[in-house]
């Protein structure tokens, strides 16, 4: 008897195996990926918030000032 009439199914069982295996490790990694995604999300919009807190407290400062300045205005005594 040769092997060309062998059953198949053993061998295609462990391939499923195989497969559901490695696709729970993805399923897994895209999750933690997911997770990293939607923290970096939150992150972005808090950073976003400040940075717009920052603009209107310069601008708001701008607004204050008595009159306008130049960078040269800024330059280092030894200049």
């Amino acid at each position: 008897m040769s092997n060309e009439h062998a059953d198949p199914l053993p061998g295609l069982a462990a391939r499923t195996r195989e497969l559901e295996t490695r696709y729970t490790h993805l399923h897994r990694i895209i999750d933690d990926l997911n997770d990293v995604v939607i923290d970096q999300g939150k992150k972005l919009d808090v950073l976003e918030r400040q940075v717009a807190a920052l603009a209107r407290q310069l601008g708001s400062l701008a607004e204050r000032a008595q009159e306008p300045r130049s960078l040269e205005d800024d330059k280092p005594p030894h200049y």
